[in-house]
């Protein structure tokens, strides 16, 4: 906190946390949530389970590999031949459904056997959601939704499919 204190933490608008230590990203997030309990805080989670305890914090966690993993399955689905919109919005759904797994777990996440079964049901969740859009899609293996794809956009993303 010392350093914080030198760079004038006392009248920042924001923290931004992005160390490369997990547990000690955790004990800045703590101590500056026990200090200035209404600074805005923006932290990098290195894993789900880090992302747990940010949460906990009441901080929203960016998971690194989260979103570059759910770029590349964008790209993935991109190169594959699908449509741009149809790529982003399934992408889209997975990172919706794996948002209220997140949400789920994190309450459970000191009891392994419900964890596992939070995962287990979020599996088959899952497997419903894929099954679900592979029915949608026509003969010609088309989503349907070729056109008007903006209602479909999450809340918090502004960026179009390119």
């Amino acid at each position: 906190l010392d350093l914080l204190q030198q760079a004038g933490i006392a009248n920042a608008r924001l923290l931004v946390i992005a160390v490369d230590d997990p547990a000690a990203a955790l004990d800045i997030a703590r101590q500056v949530r026990k200090r200035w309990p209404t600074l805005p805080i923006v932290a990098r989670a290195r894993s789900r389970t880090d992302a747990y305890e940010f949460e906990a914090l009441g901080i929203r966690a960016i998971r690194e590999t989260f979103h570059s993993a759910l770029e590349a399955a964008e790209q993935s689905l991109r190169a594959l031949g699908e449509q741009p919109h149809t790529a982003w919005r399934l992408v889209r759904h997975f990172e919706r459904h794996d948002r209220e797994l997140l949400n789920r777990a994190r309450a459970v996440r000191h009891d392994q056997q419900a964890l596992i079964g939070i995962t287990e049901q979020g599996r088959r969740d899952l497997q419903a959601l894929l099954q679900s859009e592979h029915a949608q899609r026509g003969p010609d293996g088309a989503s349907g939704l070729e056109e008007g794809w903006t209602h479909l956009r999450a809340p918090d993303d502004d960026r179009p499919p390119s």
